[in-house]
């Protein structure tokens, strides 16, 4: 009765160790899964577009963002101390210690001290972060001003938009009293009574002002 008593628990001890080695196997060979903090969510959390990369001391690349295979990042230095060169450009670096991060500038290269960073003093660095920005479209816009028209005992000009690409930007022409119209896409128009305008064009999204964004005459 002993003998089978000793032998039920070897036998029990023996399958609870074989369960326990087929977990470890099986954990070892899952593939890698983004956590909480991958490039792409740290960079989107804190206004960038995109991840690229992220670095761990002793300054391995940790992982790769959606764009990591557009960039050759090298990092080097201390839990306190870090220099870095990006070809191409990054938007931005985080630099995270402890649970609390600083957005730096981006660029071509840097440098990250704690020491300079009052807000990550008293902690190590445990990552950092590049991140990236979507590249802006240029556009053109103004609001030109035609030929007096005089109809029906009074005088109007019209203005026209101009918008390239169309739908870049909208245009706002006001004048004293404040805005009169908004002018949509390119082309639209706007038949303007005597007196001093100004316009000022503002950016659609993914798009950035190339020249002149405000201008003005007198109709």
């Amino acid at each position: 009765m002993s003998s089978l008593k000793v032998t039920g628990m070897f036998v029990r001890k023996a399958a609870s160790v074989l369960t326990i080695g087929l977990l470890f196997a099986t954990l070892l060979q899952a593939p890698a899964q983004a956590g909480v903090g991958d490039p792409d969510a740290e960079c989107q959390a804190n206004g960038f577009d995109f991840g690229i990369e992220k670095w761990s001391p002793a300054w391995t690349l940790d992982e790769e963002g959606s764009a990591g295979a557009d960039y050759t990042i090298t990092v080097s230095g201390t839990r306190l101390l870090v220099t870095w060169t990006s070809s191409p450009a990054v938007a931005g670096v985080l630099a995270k210690a402890g649970t609390l991060y600083a957005v730096l500038p981006g660029g071509t290269s840097g440098t990250i001290s704690v020491a300079s960073l009052p807000i990550l003093q008293g902690h190590e660095l445990s990552h950092i972060t590049f991140c990236g920005n979507n590249a802006l479209t240029p556009v053109t816009a103004s609001a030109v001003l035609g030929a007096c028209v005089f109809a029906n005992g009074a005088s109007t000009s019209p203005v026209t938009a101009l918008i390239s690409p169309a739908g870049g930007a909208t245009v706002a022409l006001s004048n004293a009293g404040g805005v009169v119209h908004t002018f949509p896409t390119s082309g639209a128009t706007y038949n303007a009574a005597p007196g001093a305008y100004t316009w000022v064009a503002t950016a659609a999204a993914g798009y950035a002002i190339s020249g002149a964004s405000t201008g003005g005459f007198t109709a």
